[in-house]
């Protein structure tokens, strides 16, 4: 969508992403907006190449993981987050919960799923009580792994979601061969 500001200075609204499918097409969406179409089809072009190359676990039992940061915070199905945890292999706690969006797991959920995989993100510089809930020494007593995705690989519609995605893949692939919930 264009508008004009009060300002006379154009602007575009991308939404913000829920698949990589959304991702991909936020990339085409700023190539037209900014006339650089050519500069877009080749980074998806490129997107579309390194996905492929990417060989992600396919069928059979997905191992189960979660995301979670401050005071519980975690991405559901219906999330960039959540498809791109999908695409490398996994399923979702979120799911199994009934979330859709983003929204919070308890402390208890996440200890009696013992997922394979819990994803947090960056941390800030500064402590915060929020984030306290992360470091949980509940956490140590499970069997799955602890993984610290970038935030900057995983929030915007960048290309980046591919690294993102080839480190959550080689865990999924990890966590299928210790036959991980």
């Amino acid at each position: 969508m264009r508008r004009r500001t009060r300002l006379g200075v154009r602007v575009v609204e991308v939404p913000p992403p829920n698949s990589l499918e959304d991702a991909r097409a936020a990339i085409a969406q700023v190539g037209a907006a900014l006339g650089r179409e050519a500069e877009a089809a080749a980074m998806l072009a490129d997107f579309d190449a390194r996905m492929a190359a990417l060989s992600l676990p396919t069928g059979g039992d997905r191992p189960l993981a979660a995301t979670w940061g401050p005071s519980g915070y975690s991405s559901g199905g219906a999330t960039l987050a959540g498809d791109v945890l999908r695409a490398a292999g996994f399923s979702l706690l979120a799911d199994r919960l009934g979330m859709q969006g983003s929204g919070y797991i308890t402390l208890e959920s996440l200890v009696v799923a013992d997922p394979a995989l819990i994803v947090t993100g960056t941390p800030y510089p500064r402590a915060s009580r929020a984030e306290e809930i992360v470091t949980h020494p509940a956490l140590s007593s499970l069997s799955g792994r602890i993984v610290h995705v970038p935030d900057p690989l995983w929030t915007c519609p960048t290309p980046r979601l591919l690294d993102a995605l080839a480190l959550l893949a080689a865990e999924a692939r990890l966590a299928a061969t210790r036959g991980a919930p």
